[in-house]
């Protein structure tokens, strides 16, 4: 399963557990938080999820990226 988001500057995503994932960012820049780790994100990077671990976003600017469900 895959979804498509878009992220106003300033918006955010709380941290939240989930399955395996995979994020692929397509524009702007902002941070992704994997359990206690933030992470600079930008167009062009992915970051691979293990599943239990929390996951959160905060976006600097307009942030869009595909997130896919792993089973």
């Amino acid at each position: 399963k895959s979804v498509l988001v878009g992220l106003a500057a300033g918006q955010k995503l709380p941290p939240h557990p989930g399955s395996d994932g995979v994020y692929q960012f397509l524009e702007g820049s902002g941070w992704m938080i994997v359990d206690d780790q933030r992470l600079r994100v930008q167009a062009g990077a992915i970051v691979v999820v293990p599943a239990g671990a929390k996951r959160g976003i905060e976006a600097e600017t307009r942030l869009a990226f595909v997130g896919v469900r792993l089973p």
